[in-house]
């Protein structure tokens, strides 16, 4: 696939409007009249397997600087996988990050019901790690009993130098098994609950992630800052646990411009939000934009041009 620029009238039949997104309450398209829901001007290089995403991602956060921001969700974070080398551990990588007199702030999938305690016992070690370099940590509840948000994706900005503020979205978790390359032959690092029997020793594990540069970089912080503010604002139900916790999530820098166009990439950010009670406040009766965006994709059918 060419990712080429397409002009505005092509993106238009692609994406989303904001009312078709179906969810009016997200200020992710922007303030009212939204004329339309995507950012353009974007540099979008696609990264298949861990192999090609985690040592970019560890170059890029070891070349954050004081003052800059960096913004974590995930759904499984182990503090000791290795990215790229000795030396290259999540741990290590953020106690540097937090030296450096930048700011963290992580949201990580933490279920109301523990039924695996040795995958998700990973999270809340990275949880702990973070919170005494001095970064901000929520082990996100704002979920269905039996469901994630499943968000993967890290956002730096650099105030100083917004040309080289960058996100990371896809599906790979910085935990293990996920460090397999084209040939696949697997990661020597392998999730303890994978069936060996059925899989394997080192099972293979294909995936993909997007490296973004550009005004969309804005649009995923946006995501980011929505489920934060949500988590700080709930006092009910299962929060009250996160309250006694100490878990409550602190004030967000603030926002910075979006980055500058460096790109011809058009892109449009889709999310799944269950409905909840009590509801989250940017999406009181869920978003299902990723369901909506691929059904529009499949009735506009398979035009060649844009591809």
């Amino acid at each position: 696939m060419r990712l080429t620029g397409v002009t505005w009238r092509d993106a238009a039949k692609w994406f989303l409007t904001p009312s078709e997104r179906g969810n009016p309450s997200t200020m992710l398209d922007g303030f009212a009249p939204a004329t339309h829901s995507w950012s353009e001007g974007n540099l979008a290089r696609p990264l298949i397997d861990g192999a090609e995403y985690f040592p970019l991602l560890a170059a890029e956060l070891a070349d954050v600087r004081a003052g800059d921001q960096v913004f974590l969700s995930a759904w499984l974070v182990d503090q000791d996988k290795r990215l790229d080398g000795p030396g290259t551990s999540m741990r290590e990588l953020f106690a540097r990050v937090l030296r450096s007199g930048a700011s963290v702030h992580a949201l990580l999938w933490w279920p109301y019901l523990n039924v695996d305690g040795g995958l998700v016992s990973i999270n809340r070690e990275f949880a702990s790690s973070l919170r005494a370099a001095g970064g901000n940590v929520v082990l996100d509840q704002r979920v269905r009993p039996a469901g994630c948000h499943h968000q993967k994706f890290l956002v730096i900005r650099r105030p100083q130098r917004p040309e080289a503020d960058v996100a990371f979205v896809g599906g790979i978790d910085p935990c293990p098994s996920r460090l397999d390359d084209h040939a696949h032959h697997g990661d020597e690092h392998v999730q303890r609950s994978i069936d060996a029997g059925t899989y394997g020793r080192r099972p293979a594990w294909h995936d993909a992630h997007l490296q973004l540069h550009g005004p969309a970089v804005d649009d995923v912080e946006h995501c980011f800052r929505e489920r934060w503010g949500d988590a700080a604002n709930s006092r009910r139900g299962f929060n009250r646990i996160r309250l006694r916790s100490r878990s409550l999530p602190g004030e967000l820098p603030e926002r910075l411009p979006p980055p500058p166009r460096c790109g011809p990439h058009s892109v449009q950010l889709l999310r799944t939000y269950p409905t909840k009670h009590p509801p989250y406040s940017f999406a009181p009766k869920g978003e299902r934009s990723v369901e909506r965006g691929s059904a529009r994709w499949i009735l506009k059918g398979f035009d060649r041009e844009l591809l």
